[in-house]
């Protein structure tokens, strides 16, 4: 979670208890969290920094022990020198120590922003590495690409979003799920999934579990047809085991998938948000 200023995160017990909040940013600025991992007794964050009219990635660490007034080990943030905006919004954390984060980069104003899908990896000190670009098929000035999603672990390095395509039948925002090399960034096997051309599909949640990866996100097929959908993938050759779209209850209502966590007896739980027409 975020407020307008400051980046906030807060550790919570048993049953609900508060054990600490912490917030990160200087009056000025606009930070926000959105997504956090866990690696031992460290906590890492992702996030944006809004800076004098400037988006950046946010990248910090925190200590899991500590108090409201533990500051960070340490924060960065970072924009390609080729770009005129940077935002990060998943990472994971690899068993070989790296830290994977995904998120965009923006060219051009923020009211026409030419946005692509973006990879960077950080050692557990914060240290920049390496990362990659994914430009989209043709050019357009109103592309929203991004990865919202990260997942590592000794299956692989999994990235997920949505990737706008210009060619016909395929046109619209797709779906995109890709197994990235660990080094060069370069897509191993990539599933595109594509509702309807010029549709708005995105994956926005990734899980490795049991030897399976799994996929959560939605499909929009119209301004009052968006629903959930969840994939189950073979996370070697990136084959489909299954796809579930799953619908609201009413006509005219929004259903979105944005996370995907595991649930009891190899079950899954998909969470994410509803709205109905007239209704939030």
């Amino acid at each position: 979670a975020g407020s307008p200023e400051r980046a906030w995160v807060a550790k919570y017990g048993l049953p609900g208890l508060n054990l600490w909040q912490r917030r990160l940013g200087s009056p000025g600025d606009r930070m926000t969290f959105e997504d956090l991992a866990l690696d031992g007794s460290d906590l890492y964050l992702a996030g944006t920094n809004l800076s004098s009219g400037t988006y950046r990635a946010l990248l910090a660490k925190y200590p899991v022990a500590g108090d409201d007034n533990t500051p960070p080990v340490s924060a960065t943030t970072f924009k390609p020198a080729d770009r005129d905006h940077a935002a990060a919004y998943s990472l994971a954390v690899s068993s070989d120590g790296k830290i994977y984060l995904g998120g965009t980069v923006g060219t051009g104003s923020l009211i026409s922003l030419e946005q692509d899908r973006a990879l960077w990896k950080y050692d557990l000190n914060l240290a920049y590495q390496s990362g990659k670009i994914y430009v989209s098929s043709g050019a357009d000035t109103v592309d929203k690409d991004a990865v919202y999603a990260v997942a590592a672990s000794s299956l692989g390095v999994f990235a997920a979003g949505n990737r706008f395509e210009h060619a016909p039948a395929i046109g619209g925002y797709n779906w995109w799920v890709a197994k990235v090399d660990p080094n060069s960034f370069d897509e191993v096997w990539t599933s595109l999934y594509n509702s309807k051309t010029n549709g708005a599909d995105s994956a926005r949640g990734l899980l490795l579990m049991d030897g399976a990866l799994y996929a959560a996100g939605y499909d929009q097929t119209d301004y009052n047809g968006v629903n959930i959908v969840a994939m189950k993938y073979n996370p070697a050759t990136g084959a489909r085991a299954w796809t579930k779209v799953m619908d609201g209850l009413w006509n005219c209502d929004n259903a979105m998938g944005v996370s995907v966590m595991p649930g009891v007896n190899g079950g899954l739980y998909v969470g994410g948000k509803f709205k109905m027409w007239g209704f939030e």
